[in-house]
């Protein structure tokens, strides 16, 4: 079951956003269509701008999203060897799906020409225990690699998709805020993508993939937990001035600039 609510102006929320599907099969998805980056306005704004267009939280309203959980990443057992189509976990990861999209981590030496773009990104075609057979073979190697005296590390393994997601579209990127005087928030299990505008090639201040705007202790409580972000083109997860959030789990991949902000 899918239910996809596309929007070509700005989602305003005063009271509380609920997405919660009942199971891993349902779908839920805010999609902004259209967007005009070139209108953005960014900066400290108060209240939603038309021209700003995204998820905007505000006057103490509440987000409340909560998709099916699972093991955000894990590390592999070993190296990896280009060609191979199954990988081995260091353990078995939960709520893993056929389709899920999963981004394999460099580790090739620095000696290698783009080392930093060695990337693979496989769909799971099955898991059984902490063996993952995948939809293609391995471009690259993934070996393991010695970081110090008896420490040595395998490529992280991220599982890039939920089952609750906000999105814009390439080049056409929204952005959420959650601004002033805001509630605790719960924002778990969701994807984000296509999110952070840019103004030609600079990013516009203040509009980020997710982003906790100046609510001091009005943000106190709040859970992110388990949420993906990619394809960005900003800043991609911004608590600014906002206290006690706790973030657990939480991905990063393919943005602008930084990740994580704090």
């Amino acid at each position: 079951i899918t239910t996809i609510m596309k929007f070509s102006g700005n989602v305003v929320v005063k009271g509380t956003l609920r997405m919660r599907p009942a199971n891993a099969d349902i779908l839920h998805t805010i999609r902004f269509i259209n967007v005009d980056e070139s209108r953005f306005v960014g900066g400290d704004t108060m209240t939603p701008q038309d021209t700003d267009v995204g998820l905007w939280i505000i006057q103490g309203g509440i987000w409340d999203v909560q998709g099916a959980e699972k093991t955000a990443w894990l590390r592999t057992s070993g190296a990896l060897t280009k060609g191979a189509s199954q990988i081995t976990l260091e353990s078995a990861p939960s709520g893993w799906r056929a389709g899920d999209e999963l981004v394999i981590a460099p580790t090739v030496p620095t000696t290698v020409a783009n080392h930093y773009d060695a990337y693979d990104y496989p769909k799971v075609v099955s898991v059984f225990g902490s063996v993952v057979t995948l939809d293609r073979a391995l471009t690259f190697d993934h070996p393991s690699v010695t970081v110090d005296a008896g420490k040595t590390m395998t490529a992280e393994v991220l599982n890039m998709t939920r089952n609750t997601r906000v999105e814009g579209t390439p080049g056409k990127r929204a952005h959420i805020i959650i601004n002033h005087e805001a509630s605790p928030q719960t924002i778990r299990y969701v994807e984000l993508r296509h999110l952070g505008p840019q103004r030609g090639i600079n990013r516009v201040l203040g509009r980020y993939g997710l982003h906790f705007h100046m609510n001091n202790d009005g943000s106190r409580g709040s859970l992110i937990e388990g949420v993906t972000g990619r394809d960005m083109g900003n800043w991609m997860f911004v608590p600014h001035f906002s206290h006690g959030t706790t973030w657990r789990n939480v991905i990063g991949h393919n943005g602008y600039v930084s990740m994580f902000t704090w």
